[in-house]
């Protein structure tokens, strides 16, 4: 009888969970997130005599006009404006100070590795040294320190929060007793606004998290919407979804991947690849979307009923598109710890709130009775337009209209004759007659110089494209 095979539940169902692949880079990033997640209480401590200390850096002798608070949930808050954040290049390094606080000899900690628990451009995690992270220890003594950094980095000064949870991993190391592993989880949260004192309060209470929903069932809006009528002709296939959220690394070792790249192949778009290239590239946006509006799920918020059937929800950054949440878009509501939620239709969006409507009678209900009743938030990621551009990628080649996209060399050969001339008269927009390029793009187009394949006309917004018909 064959012994049965355990499967990975943090990486795939399909991931035999052997010693190879918890050794892997994917499996270790997510157990650690899914520690972080779980147990980000007891992991933010300082314990077994390791000690972290986080302090933001100078930059330039420029003296730091901000207020950086830890609080009790293991946070490391700058408060800043944004002329001092552009006094510092738009870079600030936080310098993250590991000590072993044990005093006796012998007990020494190796710190084993370290990173941010989720890929964000603005962040970025390195040793000075070049040791961790290559797949080498740093041994601390008694009393020992070793200095990380963690930076934050901005191509130009925006005015919002940023925040990233980061780890240290260590071991211990006594030889008379059993080594043990364990990990330090902290987050740093970056506020670059205007009135400082104004905003310090709202820092570290942010409703959004980025926690999935597991063994979680929807019950449907009573309210039909047009968003709500989510197609799904081309649905992400299941089993690619994996691997898209790695981004089609070659490093990604899965035969799903050896998949994708061969319908890929040759890494630009053919006649023979046009579908499966721009469905595949389609897919991808689609996931960076999921992913992009996962980070706004709200968790321990409240809801305030409007009228009987209408309820609303206060979201932070509306005004900044963060969520870009729009009229008919589908929310899903569920009571904190309860694995049943209910799906709504927002009918109406301002600065700082929606309205939600179609909601299950029983959660309205239970809001209007207990106000205070904390609410989990998913909002849910618009599908129409991607379902659009699956249909006109499929319609290209069912109407065979992509043999003019790659038409074949001996269309060369057939001659042009140059027949129309135009008259000022002729034209729609008399103006563009005396515009060499615009009257020659005319000229060109109604005389078909490119025999049957298509015209591109390119040009800056308020150049006359919209003239271009016949």
């Amino acid at each position: 009888m064959a012994a049965q095979i355990t499967t990975c539940v943090l990486c795939n169902d399909d991931q035999p969970l052997d010693e190879f692949h918890i050794r892997t880079s994917e499996h270790i990033f997510n157990q650690l997130l899914d520690t972080f997640q779980k147990r980000v209480k007891s992991h933010r401590s300082s314990r077994n005599g390791i000690e972290l200390k986080v302090e933001v850096q100078q930059r330039n002798g420029f003296v730091l006009d901000f207020s950086q608070t830890p609080d009790n949930k293991g946070n490391h808050i700058l408060n800043i404006t944004p002329e001092a954040f552009q006094r510092h290049n738009n870079k600030l390094d936080f310098l993250c100070t590991v000590k072993n606080g044990r005093t006796r000899r012998g007990d020494d900690i190796l710190i084993t590795s370290g990173g941010i628990l989720h890929p964000f451009p603005h962040y970025s995690f390195k040793d000075p040294n070049g040791i961790v992270g290559q797949q080498r220890f740093v041994q601390l003594g008694a009393g020992e320190s070793y200095q990380l950094i963690v930076s934050f980095e901005l191509a130009e000064t925006a005015v919002s929060n940023f925040k990233i949870p980061f780890y240290i991993s260590f071991q211990t190391f006594n030889q008379t007793k059993a080594m043990k592993g364990f990990s330090i989880c902290r987050a740093i949260i970056v506020s670059i606004h205007n009135n400082i004192a104004e905003d310090i309060v709202e820092i570290g209470k942010s409703p959004f998290t980025h926690n999935k929903w597991e063994d979680v069932s929807v019950i449907p809006a009573t309210t039909n919407s047009f968003a709500a009528m989510r197609p799904d002709e081309f649905p992400i296939p299941k089993k690619y979804f994996r691997t898209m959220i790695y981004g089609l690394r070659r490093d990604f070792q899965d035969g799903i991947l050896g998949e994708l790249l061969h319908k890929l192949n040759p890494d630009y778009v053919t006649r023979e690849n046009y579908c499966d290239f721009f469905h595949i590239l389609l897919w991808l946006e689609e996931t960076s979307c999921i992913l992009g509006i996962s980070c706004y799920n709200m968790e321990d918020v409240r809801l305030r009923c409007i009228t009987s059937k209408v309820l609303e929800l206060k979201v932070p950054g509306l005004a900044e598109k963060r969520p870009s949440v729009l009229k008919g878009d589908c929310i899903q509501l569920k009571v904190q710890g309860d694995h049943q939620a209910y799906e709504g239709i927002i009918r109406n969006v301002t600065d700082s709130t929606v309205e939600i409507d179609g909601v299950f009678k029983g959660l309205v209900d239970t809001v209007a009775e207990d106000p205070e009743t904390n609410i989990d938030v998913r909002f849910m990621l618009r599908r129409i337009q991607f379902e659009r551009m699956h249909q006109g990628v499929k319609q290209v080649v069912a109407t065979g209209f992509v043999d003019n996209l790659f038409p074949h060399e001996s269309l060369l050969n057939n001659p042009v004759h140059e027949s129309i001339t135009l008259e000022q008269t002729d034209l729609h927009n008399q103006q563009i007659y005396d515009n060499a390029e615009q009257i020659t793009a005319v000229h060109k187009i109604i005389n078909k110089t490119s025999r049957s394949v298509p015209y591109v006309v390119w040009g800056p917004p308020g150049t006359g494209k919209v003239e271009f018909y016949v």
